[in-house]
């Protein structure tokens, strides 16, 4: 029960942080290909969709922990 509501956590924390996160992940791609900044807006988007696919799983499978743990208890 405590992973799956960590997850939910984690989640939340990401979608209030989702810009600050983006930011982080611009500047490491930046870093380790050479990537020349300030990104493009084409680079932007696809930073934005790894997140929102990231928040997505971590969301679902938090729901799963709790929701099958309620289930087979």
């Amino acid at each position: 029960m405590e992973l799956g509501l960590g997850m939910l956590l984690l989640a939340r924390i990401w979608f209030i942080f989702r810009r600050e996160v983006v930011r982080y992940q611009l500047w490491v791609a930046a870093a380790v290909y050479g990537i020349q900044m300030p990104a493009e807006p084409a680079q932007v988007r696809a930073a934005e969709t790894v997140g929102a696919w990231f928040r997505g799983v971590l969301f679902v499978a938090g729901m799963s922990i709790i929701l099958l743990r309620f289930i087979f208890r």
